[in-house]
């Protein structure tokens, strides 16, 4: 997540980390943090006191004036060695998924518009 302003609504930091903001605090699936504190008079939230009660980090760039908030911190990066079935479309619009070519190497070329 990149924003230009210390604070962000609850609404865009739920549509950019999935923790959303409930009576308990701010909740992600069954893990609630406490927000006291963390809201200001406007009802936005404090980027970088939310960031750490939710595990992630956050860096400002003072030069352009944004602020990055990172991924969690204490997430893990594989919860299995097991490929997860992953389905993608091919040049043709067929999907394939991509157990069928285990053993085999390939190069998935991949793109995203930001």
């Amino acid at each position: 997540m990149i924003t230009t302003t210390p604070t962000v609504a609850p609404t865009e930091w739920e549509a950019a980390t999935g923790w959303h903001l409930e009576t308990q605090g701010m909740c992600l699936g069954d893990r609630c943090v406490p927000v006291a504190g963390v809201t200001a008079s406007d009802g936005s939230l404090d980027l970088e006191e939310v960031a750490k009660r939710t595990g992630r980090v956050v860096v400002h760039d003072e030069l352009h004036g944004l602020w990055a908030v990172g991924p969690e911190a204490n997430a893990p990066v594989l919860s299995s060695t097991e490929l997860p079935r992953l389905l993608l479309e091919d040049r043709a619009g067929n999907q394939v998924d991509l157990r069928t070519f285990l053993g085999k190497r390939m190069v998935i070329h991949a793109w995203a518009p930001w």
